[in-house]
């Protein structure tokens, strides 16, 4: 019961971090830390493609701005991240391949069980 009690208030300090974004840069925040490495905070072998079919909107009645983003989209939102978050967030590399780190979450997630 320990380890949840740990493991939720770390999310809770994660997410508190990078409050004050959009909706869809939440979302992204959370998919991209549910896949990092908690020892490195690096996410690696995530596509521009993967995120864009994470955050597609499908179409309903009344519904505005659907569908899926554009890869462009995706980039703007990282980037707007790292912008407004420098200490917590970087983009590691652009390519086709997607390497993100999360500065702090090494810390966050360290539990000391002592």
């Amino acid at each position: 019961m320990k380890t949840i009690t740990h493991y939720n208030q770390a999310r809770k300090e994660i997410d508190y971090r990078f409050s004050g974004l959009p909706h869809a840069h939440i979302c992204l925040i959370g998919y991209l830390i549910n896949r990092a490495d908690p020892e490195t905070g690096i996410v690696k072998d995530i596509s521009y493609r993967n995120l864009s079919h994470m955050l597609t909107v499908d179409p309903a009645p009344g519904r505005r701005k659907t569908g899926t983003p554009q890869k462009q989209a995706i980039r703007s939102y990282l980037i707007t991240i790292q912008n407004q978050f420098p200490k917590d967030f970087k983009i590691l590399s652009q390519g086709q391949r997607l390497h993100v780190k999360f500065l702090t979450l090494p810390e966050i997630y360290k539990f000391d069980f002592d």
